[in-house]
């Protein structure tokens, strides 16, 4: 028999060997919200490469192993005494158009860049691209991109008779909602050409958000006629893009030079950049950006509502489902809380 002693350095060896595998090869990330919807679901466990694109060394060293912001709920997982310069190993591939991509929040200033939430959204635009959306259809470089089948929009469907639960499972919507004469649904064009076959389906109208509708939601927060579905023309930035500073521009980019390019003592005031106190009236970027949305595109907050990422924000590109569970089915429905139809699928 095993003594203690040899138990306690084969479970040291397994943990050192697991942080090593998550930290440079791959991690399994769970979908937490329906941001993906139509792609991913909530519940699905990824498989997340960190290969392709090249693994980053730790910005925080001192974290607890396989944990992530918190231990149990609440005590922190990590220090913030020591931060070093990030290293980006040589990866298989570049991040592409379509992509799936995996990477930390930009928004949390509250954390590390490495510590902070992890987001998977598709990825839009690469740096120097310019991304537009033109009633809903995207547009990259003035050129159309293809709608993934799966995408979602809103849909107000007007019907005859109640329409159920098991009546939205059927046709594989998990969200929607009733208003005072009409049900709200996230769903595909496929779906919805389903939908109307049905003979209680008296109307569908697409939700479209018009120009000018929501501005003050939308990032960079100074375009009165833009919304999630009339958004742009905006360009992306990338390494060695340089911008005269104005008011505009500072409006649309002051943030990344304040917050993702390194700079000390950076100041933003009456439409100037001051960086160590020397006033700047062109500025040169350092690093690349992207530009990401997620497929439910009526209900994903992404790069339309907080900007773009920058490239050491990047964790990895998601490749297949490992497993996937469904929050609302009890563990006593074993074969319909596992969906083992979603396991070793594509993302």
């Amino acid at each position: 028999m095993r003594t203690i002693k040899e138990w306690l350095k084969a479970l040291v060896f397994a943990l050192i060997a697991a942080t090593f595998v998550n930290a440079l090869v791959f991690k399994v990330y769970a979908i937490p919200t329906p941001s993906m919807e139509g792609t991913l679901l909530v519940g699905d466990r990824i498989f997340v490469s960190k290969f392709h694109y090249g693994a980053q060394t730790a910005k925080t060293p001192i974290q607890f192993p396989l944990a992530h912001q918190k231990l149990f709920g609440s005590i922190p997982s990590y220090s913030s005494l020591i931060q070093l310069p990030q290293l980006r190993l040589p990866g298989i591939s570049k991040v592409k158009h379509g992509d799936k991509v995996v990477f930390n929040y930009p928004g949390e200033f509250e954390h590390p860049s490495d510590m902070r939430t992890y987001y998977i959204k598709r990825c839009i635009a690469l740096p120097g691209d310019v991304v537009e959306i033109r009633d809903q259809q995207v547009m990259v470089n003035n050129e159309q991109k293809l709608i993934e089948e799966t995408m979602q929009h809103s849909f107000k469907i007007y019907s005859n008779a109640e329409l159920s639960e098991r009546f939205f499972a059927g046709l594989g919507i998990s969200e929607y909602f009733r208003i005072s004469d009409a049900y709200i649904v996230m769903a595909s064009e496929e779906q919805i050409k389903k939908l109307r076959s049905y003979k209680q389906v008296r109307q569908v109208d697409k939700v479209v958000y018009h120009s000018g509708s929501e501005q003050s939601t939308l990032y960079p927060g100074i375009n009165t006629d833009w919304s999630r579905d009339n958004y742009g023309p905006l360009q992306v930035p990338h390494r060695g893009l340089s911008i005269t500073i104005d008011a505009e521009s500072l409006a649309t980019y002051g943030l990344l030079i304040r917050s993702y390019e390194g700079n000390e003592k950076v100041e933003i005031k009456s439409g100037q950049l001051f960086i160590d106190g020397e006033q700047i009236r062109s500025y040169t970027f350092k690093k690349d950006y992207y530009f990401a949305m997620g497929d439910n595109r009526h209900n994903s907050a992404d790069s339309r509502m907080w900007g773009f990422i920058p490239d050491d924000h990047i964790v990895g590109k998601a490749l297949f489902v490992l497993w996937s569970i469904d929050k609302n089915e009890s563990w006593t429905n074993f074969a319909k809380k596992i969906r083992f139809k979603r396991m070793l699928k594509a993302a």
